[in-house]
């Protein structure tokens, strides 16, 4: 195994965290003249509620269904109503707008 000399190494780490900061740097300033318009954002919502399975399995077709830019993610499903045959849902839905 070779050895490493500490303090060229210490050099080395020192130039790769500068050019690194540059690169950030630029891609700051590129990102920065970049119209909001162009930019997209994502917004996650969190949706809780009591439903049948049916219903469910339309709400999340109708989702998909609807918009390009709306994504159902994270579900959790519990019990709520045995008796009824009612879920408990927990639903994430990422929204990705321009």
């Amino acid at each position: 195994m070779e050895r490493v000399d500490p303090k060229e190494a210490v050099g080395l780490l020192m130039e790769y965290n500068r050019q690194v900061k540059a690169k950030r740097k630029d891609l700051i300033e590129l990102i920065s003249d970049i119209p909001a318009s162009y930019k997209p954002r994502t917004y996650y919502v969190d949706v809780t509620f009591k439903t049948k399975l049916e219903n469910l399995v339309k709400f999340i077709l109708g989702l998909q269904r609807s918009s390009k830019w709306l994504d159902p993610k994270g579900l959790r499903i519990g019990v709520a109503d045995e008796k009824q045959g009612v879920l408990g849902v927990q639903l994430t839905i990422i929204a990705n707008a321009l």
